[in-house]
């Protein structure tokens, strides 16, 4: 069951602070800032810690890094000020058009630095995808093991074409996680957490049917590198995907109870390579109000997000 409000959710963490339930966000490059100002509006609405499971790909796993940290506001600041730049895209250094090696390494670990102490012991497990540059099948790693979670921070973000090479961790190539799970929300209704607050970046209804024609030809030149499993995993219909855009939309029914935040207005959100951050900044408040407003909240007429 789909709900439009979020106050049976409220409800039930009142009732029942401890109970099985699970976060699941997507992601999208620069359009990650409508989920990262999603979960600061969680965090201050101070429902941060009320989930079991986490489960993300690609900017929406390092979103929910940075509020499981207590850094959503930072989190919010690092599209701003920070990688609103031509250092991080730049369509004509076409090798690599999104340097997600800046994100990590010059963002993530220096400008606006991520508590990995503290997200390492979140009560919270995130499941963090990535997908085999090989085989096309999805990589899953928690907050919780040993493993180093900057290398899968960037390995789950490491869009092929944009940024165009893999990861390797434990010996196995690793790209982007939205490749072979873009929205993990079966995963995590099957965990058995009877109550799924999911936050999506894109309008309900949204399909992917796969890519054909020329722009099927231009993306597979672009991607000779990789196996032909992996090229058809990325180019052809994603049928995992429209399950689970079925499901948030209401088209597919379920006993489980989804808890869906979108975007209100999908003339405000912006692309997966907006710089603007007027436009990021305008897309940010939507998604604070959008939580606010699902969560019967009074809407905000402005944050005094930082510049720095």
């Amino acid at each position: 069951m789909v709900h439009s409000i979020g106050k049976p959710l409220l409800d039930e963490l009142n009732r029942n602070p401890g109970g099985a339930r699970a976060l699941v966000v997507q992601g999208g490059a620069m359009r990650g800032i409508y989920s990262m100002a999603v979960l600061y509006a969680l965090q201050e609405i101070g429902i941060r810690n009320s989930f079991q499971n986490a489960f993300a790909s690609s900017a929406g796993a390092l979103n929910i890094a940075y509020m499981l940290a207590g850094q959503a506001r930072a989190g919010v600041e690092v599209y701003l000020n920070h990688i609103s730049n031509r250092k991080f895209i730049d369509p004509l250094r076409f090798w690599k058009i999104a340097d997600i090696d800046f994100l990590i390494d010059s963002v993530v670990s220096g400008s606006k630095e991520l508590n990995l102490d503290l997200v390492k012991k979140s009560e919270t497990d995130l499941h963090i995808y990535c997908t085999n540059a090989i085989s096309g099948s999805q990589v899953v790693f928690s907050n919780h093991e040993d493993v180093d979670l900057l290398d899968v921070f960037r390995a789950s973000a490491g869009m092929p074409v944009l940024y165009n090479r893999w990861t390797a961790i434990r010996d196995e190539p690793l790209v982007d996680g939205g490749v072979s799970n873009n929205i993990p929300l079966i995963d995590a209704m099957n965990t058995g957490c009877r109550d799924v607050l999911a936050i999506v970046t894109k309008p309900l209804g949204d399909r992917h049917d796969g890519i054909y024609g020329i722009k099927r030809i231009l993306y597979g030149m672009l991607m000779g590198k990789y196996p032909p499993a992996f090229r058809r995993r990325f180019l052809d219909r994603d049928e995992l995907y429209n399950r689970s855009s079925a499901l948030l939309d209401g088209s597919l029914e379920t006993d489980e109870n989804i808890f869906v935040i979108h975007p209100s207005d999908p003339g405000r959100l912006v692309s997966r390579a907006t710089t603007s951050r007027k436009k990021l900044l305008d897309c940010a408040m939507m998604g604070v109000n959008d939580c606010r407003r699902y969560f019967g909240k009074l809407e905000l007429e402005n944050i005094p997000f930082g510049t720095d």
